[in-house]
């Protein structure tokens, strides 16, 4: 068996290549598109740079019929956040809410979390000033959280914005 030497820079180089490929097409690439558009690749090099931009979160793993499936991952905010990954999927969650933003009760069904626990991210998140709770009008009781940087939608607030 012949060993196959490259440089770190020639790996980046294709990992580059294979991620430029995943956002042209936003359907997904699988292994023989791959293959057709880099011949020259070796498997285990391909291997390598799918596994590099995986852990970086660049692209998503899929299984489809034609077997595996590599989509680009457009970034969000969430990946830049710090704090560990409780934090990332509750901010997450809150970011796809937009300003209407996400009852307490959704948050935790979404995340899986447990109310102590979810107690401690969102607290964490909000003197972060990364989010926000605002008082709903349709139920004062209740809070949204959305992010800090957004105006609530007026039927959050029952405040036309001038």
């Amino acid at each position: 068996m012949t060993e196959v030497k490259t440089e770190t820079g020639e790996i980046d180089d294709f990992c580059a290549k294979i991620s430029a490929l995943c956002e042209e097409m936003p359907d997904g690439i699988n292994d023989k598109v791959i293959q057709n558009e880099l011949p020259t690749l070796d498997p285990r090099i391909r291997a390598q740079c799918i596994n590099r931009l995986l852990v970086a979160g660049k692209i998503d793993l899929f299984k489809s019929t034609d077997g595996l499936m590599y989509k680009f991952k457009a970034p969000t905010r969430a990946t830049n956040i710090r704090g560990d990954q409780e934090e990332k999927i509750v901010f997450k969650i809150i970011e796809t809410s937009g300003n209407l933003g996400i009852w307490l009760r959704d948050i935790r069904t979404n995340s899986g979390l447990l109310q102590t626990q979810l107690n401690k991210v969102l607290k964490s998140l909000e003197t972060k000033k990364l989010i926000k709770a605002v008082k709903c009008v349709n139920a004062t009781k209740k809070k949204v959280y959305m992010l800090y940087d957004l105006e609530p939608d007026r039927t959050v607030t029952g405040i036309a914005v001038v």
